[in-house]
């Protein structure tokens, strides 16, 4: 089964923030350990701010934080819904710019992002093999040499 950008647009209209990213436990341990991987690969980076996309990025609560460590922190969604959720209305000078669009055609140039993020893609999105393999290339398209791509993903019983 393949997910469609109407599941993930209804899905944040009704529920706002479904995985309740900002209050579970697992979801904050996640994002805190994946803030300090993506800063120790990207600091140092040519004594600028490393360019940093968020793949999949939901309402935005891990791209803001990405912020923190880059004022080139980008959030891309298939949802335009969640990009519209209210946690994205900037709070401060420094925000992270979002974007609509999809894992298999990343709407950037080649070379462009020192770290790419892709949470929860590989088995959650439920691509098919075609768009797994797009989403792979496009990764690898987008990142500047030396560049790093972090993948989580969701593991669970049945999996095994």
């Amino acid at each position: 089964m393949q997910v469609s950008r109407a599941f993930y647009d209804d899905m944040h209209t009704q529920k706002g923030d479904p995985w309740n990213y900002t209050r579970r436990a697992a979801e904050i341990l996640r994002h805190d350990t994946l803030l300090s991987v993506v800063s120790h690969h990207t600091s140092g980076r040519n004594g600028s701010a490393p360019y940093i996309l968020d793949v999949g990025c939901s309402t935005g609560v891990f791209t803001r934080k990405l912020s923190a460590i880059s004022s080139r922190s980008f959030g891309m969604d298939i949802s335009e819904s969640a990009l519209n959720h209210p946690s994205n209305i900037p709070s401060s000078s420094v925000h992270p710019a979002f974007i609509v669009g999809s894992s298999s055609v990343i709407p950037f140039k080649s070379s462009t992002f020192d770290a790419l993020i892709l949470a929860d893609g590989i088995s959650e999105w439920q691509l098919s093999d075609s768009d797994r393999t797009s989403m792979l290339a496009e990764t690898h398209r987008v990142l500047r040499t030396g560049g790093v791509a972090l993948f989580t993903d969701y593991m669970r019983p049945s999996d095994f």
